[in-house]
């Protein structure tokens, strides 16, 4: 009996004793601290432990090299660690319920990490979500070559990569590269010509210019407001940079499927148009885009999205716009409003009928909600 008390005092200390090692580039994460450094700093790595868990005698070693790694590295994290023996109420407001858990607190995002405890792997985990694959564009015409016309793109204009709002333009990039291009400059000429040489940095949206509007003011969107708000994550920046790229008149294809795909909450109406089949006739195109334009903006008050759609190619986005129930007539409209579809089925693409269903549709969208 008293051997075993002897090995379980032994093992006891021996865990327990894991605070007492270095703990240089580690800050102990309290009730008392965690609100100011969470405050100061955007990004957080949290490792919780405790005495009694094995487990976390091998994590603790592992996080301490990943700290010093990321020290020399210059990564813009801050190490913290979090005894829950000694500490409950932090772990339950993490919901931790296993040891060891490490948590990523990365611009109000808690990500909680489930790999193995190897410096190598949090040291990978780390980097692939605070990397981005943004373009550093040092001119106009650079921005220009790396953008097609159905690209979107999302500039960040800073006078220095050590701005204290960079890394969460970056982390939003990542994001939301599926969407739109993340591009950056810090160049003098560049922040000239977009008007942000005398601010303290700009986040603009530079939308599509297949269809572009002859007003440059609705090619151009200031976002930088939503990086000044301290209430919105990296996912929400990300859910309202969605709505605010979209174009009222925008072409279906690889640049822009994965937004049209994903978007909700805004009123998205397509028109089919055999692109492949007329031999790729943009001009065609063009006169389509127009009249929708014209339509919209003379008939509608309400904002309506278009999207031109090739049936032939994207079956499966047009098949989203229907009920379903097959229907035997071709699908030339649809549009999706406050979560219900409406559906035009016709043999000719007419601007009249196509106006009176428009009008029908958001007649009846708007009153069910009443």
């Amino acid at each position: 009996m008293g051997v075993i008390c002897y090995f379980l005092v032994t093992v006891t200390c021996f865990i327990g004793n894991i605070y007492a090692q270095d703990t240089a580039y580690m800050t102990a994460l309290t009730v008392n601290n965690v609100k100011n450094l969470t405050k100061e700093n955007p990004v957080i790595m949290i490792l919780f432990t405790v005495d009694w868990c094995t487990k976390c005698h091998i994590a603790w070693s592992e996080y301490k090299l990943l700290a010093r790694e990321v020290n020399q590295s210059g990564l813009p994290v801050v190490m913290t660690y979090v005894n829950q023996t000694t500490d409950e109420i932090l772990a339950d407001e993490f919901q931790v319920k296993e040891f060891p858990t490490v948590v990523l607190m990365n611009y109000g995002e808690n990500l909680y990490y489930h790999g193995v405890y190897s410096t190598q792997a949090l040291l990978n985990f780390l980097k692939s979500e605070i990397d981005s694959p943004v373009k550093l564009c040092s001119s106009v015409e650079e921005i220009e070559i790396h953008r097609e016309k159905d690209d979107a793109v999302l500039l960040g204009l800073f006078h220095s990569t050590k701005h204290y709002n960079f890394l969460k333009f970056k982390l939003t990039a990542k994001k939301a590269y599926k969407y739109i291009k993340p591009m950056i400059s810090t160049t003098k000429t560049v922040l000239q010509h977009f008007n942000s040489d005398q601010t303290n940095y700009s986040i603009l949206i530079l939308k599509s210019t297949r269809f572009s509007s002859s007003r440059l003011t609705d090619n151009i969107v200031n976002v930088t407001n939503l990086y000044e708000n301290v209430s919105l994550n990296a996912k929400q920046i990300v859910n309202e940079i969605m709505h605010k790229q979209v174009s009222p008149i925008g072409l279906y294809n690889h640049h822009t499927s994965a937004l049209y795909n994903s978007i909700e909450n805004i009123t998205l109406c397509m028109i089919t148009f055999p692109i492949s089949l007329q031999q790729r006739n943009y001009k065609a195109i063009n006169t389509l885009a127009e009249d929708l334009r014209k339509m919209s903006e003379e008939s509608f008050k309400q904002k309506i999205h278009w999207v031109i759609v090739d049936d032939t190619e994207n079956s499966n986005f047009v098949e989203s716009f229907q009920d379903e129930q097959e229907q035997s007539e071709e699908l030339i409209a649809g549009c999706k409003i406050n979560g219900q579809k409406y559906q035009l089925y016709r043999m000719k693409r007419d601007m009249d009928e196509l106006k009176l269903f428009v009008a029908k549709s958001l007649l009846k969208a708007y009153t069910s909600l009443s």
